[in-house]
């Protein structure tokens, strides 16, 4: 009975410690997520950029300056409808 009980203890324990991490992970996620948003809103100010902050990430150049570029699937999109507006008789 004492094994079943400590048994018990122990998987408890462990459940608590998983929810604790799973937590503090997603809360963490989170606030990189508040963070990576808070860098991009203070370039796009420098460069008075008006665009939706969701199609820019932050990069940074082999000299450490950080910058704003487009995502890739954001340009790629963009140059598609390009393509099939000039294509258009």
């Amino acid at each position: 009975m004492k094994k079943i009980m400590n048994a018990i203890a122990v998987s408890t324990t462990l459940g608590c410690v998983a929810a604790t991490s799973y937590f503090i992970m997603k809360n963490k996620k989170k606030n990189m997520l508040d963070i990576i948003i808070e860098e991009i809103e203070t370039i796009k100010n420098e460069l008075n950029a008006t665009a939706n902050t969701d199609i820019y990430q932050v990069e940074e150049e082999p000299g450490g300056r950080k910058i704003l570029q487009v995502k890739p699937e954001v340009q790629f999109e963009v140059d598609l409808a390009g393509i099939i507006k000039n294509a258009k008789p």
